[in-house]
């Protein structure tokens, strides 16, 4: 054995045989651990099967020596298995390959060397080919064909999309594995590793950002951002890793689909400093942060990869596992959750209705068109809310050519939708400052090209 003596240096060492029992001796491998550190584990990791076994004999052994548990926390967790419930172990995948080399043999000729010192992965290609139109073989081959070695997934995918996998699932029952579960996690992942590069594109900018305050809208979508942060640390510290995972997930999602589509068209059409652009992109970058961190102990590669190309912080950690989780739990605003819910809200309300006018043809798509919007008496009355129709806002909120906020007296949202007459040729969304123009340009891209 390649070991040597920690007290004398010496490698004349051989295997003793001298076992009195197994669990005995696992149950008092703690001690070993603490005669070296001087305390306890934090934390003893192993399957459901061990709350009977290792766990119990190292409590035993522990309370007898010491009159306390060896260990701070207990993590268990469940057993690999298939979409029907059985377990992946050795001995049940050896069960189905001779299942399937046995029925291939007795039903296919000239066979005995698909079976002689072939991959697994080369017996899928050959054996789906050999039986797509024989029912009964098909089905046996494929309780084989259907698992995928986790060797295979990181030679082909990359070991984070197994880290996905591992992070999307709940690990305190048994854990499903097949191609559809692995075919979903890389779906997971482009959505996340996209929105990552899109917010290091807009960070990264170089912006005048002095004496720069976030707009209200960009403050509301920051709040939301730090809400779920706070969330996925307490997620964290509790090893609820699949709870994290999925919220970060979801909001990334969310932020997506909302923010970040609405913020494209200043960020692409308005002057480099303008203020709304500038909000944008600090917002940007704290967004990036949190979720470059928050995301780091399941995405470790991912999230060093965001981390070595952020250019905004100035004398950064060098590893994104060198910094340390900020704390905004006293920044936290409920009224702010409030808002922000309520103009998503407001928003998928406005797109239905777009969405049903252009099917009707009513209007030529779901930008060119003009809304006329009434919004419910409790909206009309909540001050932030009541504030972002105030700020030449929202028109680009909701992607529209143009928003008529009309006054109402009712409790629910009232939408109309009509065609507009024309549209700015710059940014597809003002309404043209001079119809009789030969370039019909809104008064916003007129002030940015005079600009230039």
């Amino acid at each position: 054995f390649n070991v040597s003596c920690e007290s004398c240096g010496s490698t004349n060492t051989e295997k003793t045989k001298h076992i009195v029992d197994v669990w005995f001796e696992s149950g008092c491998s703690w001690l070993n651990h603490k005669n070296r550190t001087g305390r306890d584990s934090d934390i003893y990791l192993e399957g459901s099967d061990q709350h009977r076994g290792w766990f119990n004999s190292s409590l035993l052994i522990s309370s007898a020596l010491q009159g306390t548990a060896p260990y701070k926390t207990v993590l268990t967790h469940g057993f690999v298995v298939d979409e029907e419930g059985r377990p992946y172990s050795k001995s049940e995948l050896q069960k189905r390959q001779q299942e399937l080399e046995s029925f291939i043999q007795e039903n296919y000729k000239n066979t005995e060397k698909l079976f002689q010192n072939s991959a697994l992965a080369t017996k899928k290609v050959v054996v789906l080919e050999l039986l797509q139109k024989n029912k009964p073989a098909k089905e046996i081959a494929e309780k084989v064909i259907d698992y995928v070695s986790p060797e295979e997934v990181v030679e082909t995918l990359g070991s984070e999309f197994l880290r996905c996998w591992v992070a999307s699932v709940d690990y305190s029952t048994d854990l499903p594995y097949s191609k559809s579960y692995l075919n979903q996690v890389v779906e997971y992942y482009k959505k996340i590793r996209n929105t990552f590069r899109y917010l290091l594109a807009v960070s990264n900018e170089k912006v005048e950002v002095e004496n720069q305050e976030l707009r209200l809208f960009d403050s509301l979508v920051l709040n939301d951002a730090k809400t779920v942060y706070e969330t996925c640390k307490q997620d964290l510290s509790s090893f609820n890793f699949r709870s994290c995972f999925m919220s970060s997930l979801k909001f990334l999602q969310d932020l997506s689909a909302d923010y970040l589509e609405v913020v494209k068209d200043w960020m692409y059409n308005d002057s480099k400093n303008s203020e709304r652009r500038v909000s944008t992109i600090l917002t940007c970058r704290q967004i990036l942060v949190m979720f470059t961190k928050v995301l780091a102990p399941v995405l470790p590669f991912t999230s060093e990869d965001v981390w070595n190309h952020i250019e905004f912080i100035g004398n950064k950690p060098k590893s994104v596992f060198e910094s340390r989780f900020d704390n905004f739990s006293e920044e936290l605003c409920s009224e702010n959750q409030e808002v922000y819910k309520n103009l998503k809200e407001t928003l998928k309300k406005v797109n239905f209705y777009v969405s049903e006018a252009v099917e009707a043809k009513q209007v030529v798509n779901n930008k060119e068109c003009v809304v006329e919007l009434k919004l419910p008496l409790l909206l009309q009355k909540q001050e932030k809310f009541a504030r972002l129709f105030s700020e030449e806002f929202e028109t680009s909120w909701f992607l529209k050519n143009e928003i008529a906020l009309l006054n109402s007296d009712s409790e629910e949202i009232s939408v109309k939708v009509k065609p507009s007459k024309a549209v700015c040729e710059r940014c597809l969304r003002g309404q043209p400052e001079n119809h009789e123009a030969e370039n019909k340009i809104c008064k916003r891209c007129n002030l940015v090209l005079k600009g230039l």
